[in-house]
Order: C-alpha cells, then structure tokens, then sequence
C-alpha cells in the first residue's frame, strides 16, 4: 500500500528539496503511515479510534480542513433549522482524538533520544555561560 506511494514521493525528491519535506506532504497520508506497519505503527491512537484507522486518519484529516479553511465545524439540521446535535458531536469526538494525538506526540518526541541529547548539549551551554558570566548571564537566562 505505502510502497506505490513511496514512489510518487521519490519522484517529487526535488520539489521537496527546493519546498522543505514537509510543504508537500498531506496531512492525511501523513496520518495513515504513522498507522502503518510501514512506520511500525507510529500512532497507535489512531487504531483505536473510529471503525478503522482510516476512520479516525479521515475525522483528524477533516477536523483540519475545517479549521484551515475557516469552515463552520456544527452543521444546521435542514428540517429543524437548528445547529445538528449530531455534527457537534462528531467535533466533539474529533477533537478529544487530536488531544490524544496530541499527547502521543508529544511522548515520542520527549523519549526521542536525539532530542533528549540536544536538550542536554543546549543546558550544558547555558550553565556554561552562567559559569563564565555570572552574575549578568543568569539575569539574562532568568529574564531579569
């Protein structure tokens, strides 16, 4: 499934280098390779969300749409000209998944090693500037 569209992203190599790797990339491919063995399933969220991963990849890839392009997320029922219980209740759902995603991602990139490595090296510079410009420097890191 990932493979042909591993291909198509080899072929926009170049726009991606000139775009940045990320400016080309749905948001909802994006979402259904963190669910993929391809990704070693990345987001497991995700799975457990909607019927199937594809469910929930399409609820977040729409709750996005709706916020990127300033869409009213409720719909109005036709027949009681009111705002629809049931769309809110699909927003609802969509967003308690973002907030879970959210949460998933944010544990990844906290046990990531290289971030956690880079976090180390930026402390260590800091305490080392303190040590060299103490009192000044720690004013300036303390922001007074």
């Amino acid at each position: 499934k990932f493979k042909a569209r591993h291909e198509n992203l080899l072929e926009k190599e170049r726009e991606m280098r000139e775009l940045g790797l990320f400016q080309l990339f749905d948001f909802r491919e994006l979402l259904l390779f963190g669910t993929s063995g391809f990704s070693k399933n990345l987001f497991p969220s995700l799975k457990k969300y909607g019927r199937t991963s594809e469910d929930s990849t399409d609820g977040l890839s729409n709750l996005r749409n709706t916020a990127m392009h300033a869409k009213n997320p409720v719909s109005i029922d036709q027949e009681s000209g009111n705002y629809s219980i049931k769309s809110l209740d699909v927003l609802q759902e969509r967003i308690k998944l973002l907030e879970k995603m959210d949460k998933d991602v944010s544990r990844l990139i906290s046990q990531n090693q290289d971030y956690l490595h880079a976090i180390m090296l930026d402390n260590r510079s800091k305490l080392q500037i303190i040590h060299e410009h103490h009192p000044k420097a720690l004013e300036f890191f303390l922001g007074g």
